[in-house]
């Protein structure tokens, strides 16, 4: 089971603070973006072709994350894959 390390971002678009990691998917090529909000313990996926929940700006700042066009700063947690 892979470990990830789980970072902090904190959104320029609304301030909202959370933490993400991003797993690699073993049985296939594409990579998920997990995310909890400051304050629960609730792990999200964020889905790519699902953009119901996000303001245009909001989505297009978790692609950034989920493609490593930002980061986060780094926890120094880990946690094992959700998706191994």
């Amino acid at each position: 089971m892979k470990l990830n390390k789980i970072k902090k971002f904190t959104s320029k678009i609304d301030g909202c603070e959370f933490d993400y990691c991003i797993n690699q998917s073993t049985s296939s090529h594409y990579k998920i973006l997990s995310y909890r909000v400051e304050g629960t313990a609730d792990w999200q996926d964020f889905i790519p072709n699902d953009k119901r929940a996000y303001s245009t700006e909001q989505y297009q700042e978790m692609m950034d994350l989920l493609e490593g066009k930002v980061q986060g700063t780094l926890e120094g947690a880990f946690i094992t894959g959700f998706h191994d």
